[in-house]
């Protein structure tokens, strides 16, 4: 690495860690799913169950590799969302390092530097980061993960297998489709007929599963939230299909005009979307017989395959996020096959990382909190001191109002099929509460003002409002 580059590497971590920690904001957006996160990270620290008093009737439950990392500052610090957010900004940064030690081995340092800065200057990680949810650590345990296991393949020293399973296991812990990691070690190791080392790989991924089953874990609610049946299962994989090329656009042009694209790329991929990926099906297990397949060819290719085989993905660019390195590593790769000089290929990524901070820039003020707004924390303050702990509410939101009150409630549906029986659901748990949003006037379900009451058994009574919210009693 020459001194140009070390300086250029140096100088892109020190901005992008101060940068980013100068523009966290505490509070968040009305997610949900990061309340989730944070209320089994407070079940673990006051040691009770994993799963208990989030919502009703909790139609999910996630693995507990995130909430234990979550647990070990809420233990220390609380409630802290510049805390638990700043955890986004060390996961991309060790990305980052991950991502350098793997392309470094592929291209020249130059473009490997160039690489790794594009990648630290993305603007979606700039907006990203102001959400404390699973993906970014994901992402930083997988590309751990691959470093990882390169590195033993070249030394193989025991503390690094040991390393390399541990990594592994915890990214199954963090989500379910680290298994595609454990899937790609197992599978290497068996075209290089090294079997004997995929059984540690085997074994900590089997105890990660046991220990996420234990806590209560599962997927089933994907499907069922969604009604899965074969011909809706092929028609989501077709979507999926045309998807992946507009989820690595939003990645990676990142311009307005670029993002214009997109509709007409998703169009242009719905035809040729499931040729390109049986071709690309043929030359990888062509490559696996001729066993001239990499380790990280395995990974990338089950990785998409699991993104483009499971349902409700819904064209989400941060499910790529875990390849977006190797992605792009095979498309400089590629250019060069095709005779593109390396100085081309580090100028393209120059006007990348150009576009990134410009875009970067327009973004700086971006500000999405919601739950520390005067409006919601009023309604918060209300809730808490007038519901009691027995009696249960209905709002959009529940796992978030549940970390803001205290106090549980559900959701009017949690499967779009059953919006219109909002009322029998409320019954049957026997709910006395329902909160409107009035910012969400006319979307029915999400404001209590526009559903069809005259259906209920009960009358609704109001008994709070401010400018924002409003709350009604059953009576």
């Amino acid at each position: 690495m020459t001194n140009i580059v070390r300086t250029a590497l140096v100088t892109a971590f020190v901005l992008f860690g101060v940068v980013n920690s100068a523009t966290l904001n505490d509070g968040h957006n009305w997610g949900d799913d990061f309340a989730q996160y944070m209320l089994h990270a407070v079940n673990l620290t006051e040691h009770k169950p994993y799963a208990a008093d989030i919502v009703l009737d909790l139609w999910t439950v996630v693995p507990p590799g995130f909430p234990l990392i979550l647990s070990s500052i809420i233990y220390w610090a609380g409630i802290n969302f510049k805390l638990l957010k700043f955890l986004n900004i060390m996961g991309w940064a060790l990305t980052a390092l991950a991502g350098y030690s793997i392309a470094v081995r592929r291209m020249t340092p130059a473009m490997a530097a160039a690489l790794t800065i594009w990648f630290l200057s993305a603007p979606s990680l700039f907006v990203f980061k102001q959400n404390v949810l699973s993906d970014i650590p994901f992402v930083c345990f997988v590309s751990l993960s691959i470093w990882a296991f390169i590195k033993y393949q070249e030394k193989l020293t025991p503390a690094l297998y040991v390393l390399t399973v541990f990594l592994m296991s915890y990214c199954v812990l963090v989500r379910w489709a680290g298994i595609s990691l454990v899937a790609a070690a197992v599978l290497y190791c068996a075209i290089k007929r090294e079997g004997r080392q995929s059984i540690g790989f085997i074994i900590g991924a089997c105890v990660a599963v046991a220990i996420g089953l234990s806590f209560g874990a599962g997927a089933g609610g994907h499907f069922e939230s969604a009604q899965y049946t074969v011909t809706k299962w092929l028609y989501d994989v077709w979507m999926n299909i045309a998807f992946l090329p507009t989820a690595f656009l939003d990645i990676v042009i990142t311009v307005p005009a670029g993002q214009m694209m997109n509709p007409a790329v998703f169009t242009l991929c719905k035809f040729p979307g499931p040729a390109a990926v049986l071709l690309g099906c043929v030359i990888f297990f062509r490559r696996l017989l001729q066993k001239r397949i990499s380790f990280l060819g395995c990974f990338t290719f089950l990785y998409l395959m699991g993104v483009i085989l499971w349902p409700v993905q819904q064209g989400a660019s941060r499910y790529i996020l875990p390849v977006i390195i190797p992605l792009m590593i095979y498309v400089l790769a590629s250019a060069k096959d095709f005779k593109v000089g390396e100085r081309v290929l580090v100028g393209v990524l120059m006007l990348l990382i150009c576009q990134n901070i410009f875009v970067t820039a327009g973004r700086w003020t971006f500000k999405d909190d919601d739950i520390y707004q005067p409006e919601t924390l009023e309604m918060a303050s209300w809730v808490a001191d007038h519901v009691p702990p027995t009696e249960h509410y209905m709002f959009r939101k529940p796992r978030a109002l549940k970390l803001l009150t205290n106090r549980v409630g559900t959701a009017y549906w949690v499967y779009p099929a059953d919006e219109q029986y909002w009322h029998l659901r409320a019954q049957r748990l026997n709910v006395k509460y329902f909160i409107a949003d009035k910012k969400l006037d006319g979307l029915a379900g999400y404001d209590t003002l526009t559903l069809p009451v005259a259906e209920t058994p009960w009358t609704l009574t109001k008994v709070w409002e401010n400018s924002r919210y409003k709350i009604l009693r059953a009576q």
